[in-house]
């Protein structure tokens, strides 16, 4: 068994640079396996301690991530889920507050809900980028710098006066905040061994679900109370709380570092350190080489079935705001911000229940097979992912013809919860799957899976009110749940032809 942070034994040959051979970069990529950590923790000294601030921290940072305590590993969970509320809260408290951007910019609804669409697509991009960085130069200078530009634009997004002023700076608060997401998923990955992730990334995602449910009863309220504007104050003050959590609370975890190193293969057979120009060049180029984890099927299959449900979520949640604000209901913004509990509990109880779901089934499936340690990623896939297959179109489906016959305002909502709860335990499967089947670059995995996801929930945000004025909620729901149903056949495909996808990319010499 390979030990923590080792590659394959050609990846060792590769890194040494000799012979005419040698190539121009070096990448390493840790071993797939679950890997005990070492039993004795060794401390980094203060001086030596690695990422931007890095003496402030009150966590220390030790040799092997994965080697501290139960209770540390469970803080640095809730730090990180901290930061991912971010983007998502970002998002959950202008829907409440469109109505009041009409007004107040005069525009259109579908040029109000441009605010949500371009700053689901700015996290859905810079991702690429960041994870990218992180893995290069570690996780906690990204955290740091992108916390800091987030304050800044969300406090710029409040003063705006035009809505080119809005959309501008909400897509570049977007920017920042998207890296909270993939860099998590990374962090988690530094820290858990494979058999202890999925019930890590439940916990972890509990912090993007908490926000759906508490943004938009915020945003009606705060909205209510005097402004949209009061949104994004609310916001820049919560993006200072946790960049000051991030500082003091948040060590670097990332330690086996890709290695960006440019080497010579002429005369002199040695190793020299990149340019200026070079670094800036791979910066800016390599992080479209994520799009390549596409060429394989199992990442296009998990990523492409995340994205769908993700994508009708977003329909769903324009569809509330737009519905519940005109006949028959004609809501306030405070009593439409409370009517998105309905799905934002189905999230939370999903998460914690998917996540540990999830880790039940690679168990068994390890008690089943009796190799404790090289039991396919495909198994993580069981009745878990199936069930939530069956509930999100049963839930979407139900909440389009309800709120489309104008029934009492309850019903809709145990469509919200159905949808909700099945959505999140097909994420905990699917995202614990693409962690293990890219080993070495789960942030990377995030940033591709974000990146999918968010384009479709982009896309959806868009089109949703038209769609409507166009179909009706129910007919828009119906096509919706449709495709989720003829999504189910992409894990059905993971499932019995994951393993032989991996093995055929492994034969070729491509590490998925």
């Amino acid at each position: 068994m390979e030990g923590p942070g080792q590659g394959t034994d050609l990846e060792k040959n590769v890194g040494t640079g000799h012979g005419p051979d040698a190539v121009t970069r070096i990448i390493t990529f840790p071993s797939s396996h679950d890997t005990t950590p070492s039993t004795t923790t060794t401390a980094v000294p203060r001086p030596r301690r690695s990422g931007l601030l890095s003496s402030l921290t009150v966590v220390g940072e030790i040799e092997d991530p994965r080697a501290y305590s139960g209770r540390t590993k469970s803080f640095l969970v809730f730090v990180v889920a901290c930061a991912a509320t971010s983007g998502p809260m970002s998002c959950g408290i202008m829907f409440p507050a469109l109505a009041g951007i009409e007004a107040d910019l005069g525009c259109s609804a579908t040029v109000a809900n441009l605010s949500v669409s371009v700053f689901l697509l700015g996290m859905g991009v810079s991702p690429l980028w960041l994870a990218y960085v992180s893995e290069h130069f570690g996780r906690r200078p990204v955290y740091l710098v992108t916390f800091a530009l987030y304050v800044l634009f969300t406090v710029l997004t409040g003063f705006s006066g035009s809505v080119a002023g809005l959309l501008c700076f909400r897509a570049l608060a977007a920017l920042s905040a998207g890296s909270a997401q993939a860099l998590g998923a990374g962090t988690i990955a530094d820290i858990y061994v494979v058999r202890e992730r999925g019930h890590a990334i439940g916990w972890f995602y509990l912090g993007p679900l908490v926000a759906p449910l508490v943004a938009p009863v915020l945003g009606g309220l705060l909205t209510a109370a005097g402004s949209w504007r009061n949104t994004q104050w609310f916001l820049a003050a919560l993006g200072a709380l946790v960049l000051v959590l991030l500082v003091f609370c948040l060590p670097e975890t990332l330690h086996d570092l890709k290695r960006l190193e440019i080497l010579d293969d002429g005369a002199r057979g040695g190793r020299r350190e990149p340019t200026g120009g070079e670094v800036l060049l791979h910066t800016l180029a390599d992080p479209l080489r994520t799009f390549l984890f596409l060429r394989h099927p199992a990442v296009t299959c998990s990523v492409v079935f995340a994205s769908l449900n993700f994508g009708g979520l977003y329909v769903m949640n324009i569809s509330v705001e737009y519905a519940f604000s005109r006949a028959p209901y004609r809501f306030s913004t405070v009593v439409i911000g409370c009517l998105y509990l309905g799905n934002s509990t189905g999230y939370i109880l999903g998460s914690i229940v998917g996540g540990r779901w999830c880790d039940a089934v690679l168990r068994r499936a390890q008690v089943e097979s009796g190799k404790a340690e090289s039991v396919p990623p495909e198994r993580r896939i069981g009745v878990n992912a199936w069930t939530g297959a069956a509930l999100a179109p049963l839930g979407i489906i139900l909440y389009g013809w309800t709120i489309d016959g104008g029934l009492f305002w309850f019903a809709p909502l145990v469509g919200t919860f159905l949808f909700g709860l099945g959505t999140m335990f097909i994420y905990s499967a699917v995202t614990t799957y693409l962690i293990d089947v890219l080993p070495g670059r789960s942030s990377s995995a995030m940033a591709l899976n974000n990146f999918v996801r968010n384009v479709l929930a982009c896309a959806g945000s868009v089109l949703a009110v038209p769609a409507i004025d166009a179909l009706g909620e129910g007919v828009l729901f119906s096509i919706i749940g449709g495709l989720f149903i003829l999504s189910t056949l992409l894990v059905l495909a993971i499932v019995l032809k994951g393993d032989e996808w991996r093995e055929k990319a492994q034969r070729t010499g491509v590490a998925v």
